[in-house]
């Protein structure tokens, strides 16, 4: 028996010749679209022709699974009307009768249980295809038996149904394929994956390999390394899946993937004890101390720190050290971080500040500017914690006037920020306000500097000084200019309260200059 149904395709509305048996079989699909001539095909759809004819093979050898399991179905559907229509006639009695039922019965039975979206994904009418085969795939993960118990059903419809599919939608339908634990699914996903090149379900097709435990499984998946190390996203799913395999192979792959990722440290480190390996901390400090990239270290860092037994992880003194050789430290300033990267933030935080303080101040005194920022950025790190320290070492405090005038902003910002921290416990306030009055004449961060001269201010012996310091600066000024710069930031030290007698004191000034 023979009847048509009609379809709305993304290339237009197309018909479809379908052969059935009175029993539901659908015996054969025609479609007259694929059956067009090449030139109709150029002309209609021009350099996308092969793609679409392409598409219409593929619809084609779809359609019988769909077919299979509507001409039950007593609610009309557009499109298949004529063939419902048809199959009604002949229809049996019922759809579980005795015996064992062909896989074309078994087909329309299990599509007959499942629910309405389910459904609709098989007749291609799902508004969201990729959320119900991620649906699918995770009930094969959460029922271990629902995959293989069905995967005579499953894997011919999916297998028909991916070339289909386009973009992520494939992701899902690779992922269910693999867990229907079938020798054909493994090695399909398994040739997919062996493709040169990145394959634009990747992803999908890795989760798909999650059920393989076997030893031959086990060797192919490390095979793949070489393809995915270039792949980031891929190489992180890649290890979190090599987790299940075991073996001094693993644990080989494993020290390889260390030397050409070390910022996958934390997924090396499960992988090495998951294994067994002793000590396997010891692996990603011999990483460390080879290390160039200043981001990784620090990555590492945290990672060794969070697994290492107590005093064998890395010291602050260790990490100093690390970044002090040339490699880190010739390199110019606008590459310098803003900031001190979060575990070694962790790390000056969680060291006793007796500790901390001498080895910041090691690196203080060091010529090399990038040591010199780093200290400083350990050292902010401290001030600005809440376990502050009372007073800082004298040698630290006469170092930060030091380097107020560093050439380096990158320096004598954090040092000016610093001070402004802790200018109320230092040794000797009043040098270190004629430190920053003093830079504050030439200063590109006026107001960073005020605010530290502010604060030392609410002391009145101290703003008394600030004052003095510009009565001073004024009366032996030997030029215009020279007044006119200190006439331009007195607007910042309005805080003193004594601009007007400044500004007639400027006034006095310029006159006898110009006399």
């Amino acid at each position: 028996m023979t009847s048509t149904i009609h379809l709305t395709t993304p290339y237009g509305p197309a018909g479809f010749l379908v052969t059935f048996t009175e029993r539901g079989e659908i015996v054969n699909v025609e479609s007259a679209a694929a059956k067009l001539p090449e030139t109709v095909f150029r002309l209609t759809h021009g350099d996308n022709w092969e793609a679409v004819r392409n598409y219409f093979e593929d619809l084609t050898n779809y359609l019988r699974y769909p077919l299979e399991f509507i001409v039950w179905k007593r609610k009309k559907f557009p499109g298949y009307q004529n063939l419902q229509e048809a199959f009604s006639l002949h229809r049996p009695g019922a759809l579980n009768e005795e015996g064992p039922l062909p896989p074309w019965r078994l087909r329309a039975e299990f599509w007959q249980k499942r629910n309405t979206n389910e459904q609709k994904l098989l007749l291609l009418l799902a508004q969201n295809p990729k959320n119900e085969l991620t649906l699918l795939a995770r009930k094969t993960i959460a029922d271990k038996h629902f995959g293989p118990d069905n995967a005579t059903v499953l894997e011919p419809w999916l297998q028909a149904l991916i070339p289909l599919l386009d973009g992520e939608t494939l992701l899902p339908a690779f992922e269910l394929l693999g867990n229907l634990h079938t020798d054909s699914a493994r090695e399909y996903v398994f040739s997919q994956l062996e493709l040169p090149g990145r394959h634009i379900a990747a992803k999908g097709l890795l989760k798909g390999l999650s059920t393989y435990h076997d030893e031959a499984s086990k060797q192919r998946f490390l095979a793949l390394y070489p393809s995915l190390s270039g792949h980031r996203d891929l190489l992180e799913l890649y290890l979190e899946m090599l987790l299940k395999y075991r073996g001094d192979d693993v644990v080989n792959l494993t020290l390889q993937v260390l030397e050409d990722h070390p910022e996958q440290a934390l997924e090396v480190y499960r992988l090495l004890s998951a294994n067994d390996v002793p000590n396997p901390v010891a692996h990603l400090i011999k990483q460390f101390n080879k290390e160039g990239n200043y981001f990784v270290l620090d990555l590492l860092l945290g990672v060794i720190n969070r697994f290492a037994a107590p005093g064998s992880g890395i010291s602050l003194a260790d990490m100093n050290e690390k970044v002090a050789s040339e490699h880190f430290t010739d390199t110019a300033q606008v590459t310098w971080p803003q900031l001190l990267e979060k575990n070694w933030l962790k790390l000056v935080v969680e060291t006793s500040q007796q500790h901390a303080l001498k080895t910041i101040e090691n690196y203080l005194k060091r010529t090399e500017p990038r040591l010199q920022r780093n200290a400083l950025l350990q050292l902010k790190a401290i001030v600005k914690s809440a376990n502050l320290p009372p007073a800082l070492p004298l040698g630290i405090e006469l170092r930060l006037g030091e380097l107020v005038d560093s050439r380096f902003d990158k320096i004598s910002t954090v040092a000016i920020d610093i001070i402004g921290e802790q200018i109320d416990s230092l040794a000797d306030p009043a040098a270190m306000v004629d430190i920053l009055v003093r830079h504050s004449l030439h200063s590109r961060y006026r107001l960073m500097n005020v605010a530290a001269l502010k604060k030392a201010a609410r002391q009145p012996a101290l703003g008394a000084q600030q004052e003095a310091f510009f009565l001073r600066s004024i009366k032996t000024a030997e030029d215009r200019p020279t007044l006119d710069n200190i006439e331009r930031i007195l607007p910042y030290f309005r805080f003193l309260g004594v601009e007007e007698t400044l500004k007639e004191a400027i006034s006095t000034r310029r006159a006898e200059v110009n006399a």
